[in-house]
């Protein structure tokens, strides 16, 4: 998801304050039109921003982005990367066992399916997988938030998401 910040009157913070469906946790979210004035990277990555295009970004370097993130790689210049490196990296909060930042956007998306009934073969089917990665994703989901079926998985969701 590519997120326009250039004629924004908001901070990181409002960013942040208005994703209550947790877009920055569960997709691959992109500052576009960023001003390295601001050096919000920091905060930003630890919040879940995957990349940053800069004003000077052209269409050549959009593609490569895009590319990048959809991979699942950070889009960062060597400077910020630089500046992490040396500064210890960046500082994760721990995360508590059974939260919800704990699950991958994959197994969020296949909690989805089990809290809609699907079974493995119509999650399979929706997110174009095999149903043997989908019932390792719901072993690894039914570890994670500490249950031992799908109704307390669905149940939990209800009261975690």
């Amino acid at each position: 998801m590519l997120y326009d910040f250039s004629s924004r009157n908001e901070s990181l913070e409002d960013l942040i304050s208005s994703d209550t469906n947790n877009i920055l946790q569960t997709d691959y979210v992109v500052l576009t039109n960023v001003s390295e004035r601001l050096n919000i990277e920091c905060e930003a990555l630890q919040c879940g921003v995957r990349g940053f295009l800069y004003y000077q970004g052209g269409i050549e370097t959009l593609l490569k982005m895009i590319h990048s993130v959809s991979n699942a790689e950070l889009w960062i210049s060597r400077e910020i990367m630089t500046k992490l490196l040396l500064a210890g990296g960046l500082k994760k909060n721990v995360k508590q066992k059974g939260d919800i930042y704990t699950l991958t956007p994959q197994e969020l998306n296949i909690l989805n399916g089990l809290t809609k009934g699907y079974s493995n073969s119509a999650i399979a089917e929706t997110y174009c997988l095999s149903p043997h990665t989908v019932k390792t994703h719901i072993y690894h989901i039914f570890k994670k938030i500490k249950v031992t079926n799908r109704l307390q998985a669905a149940l939990w969701a209800a009261q975690h998401m």
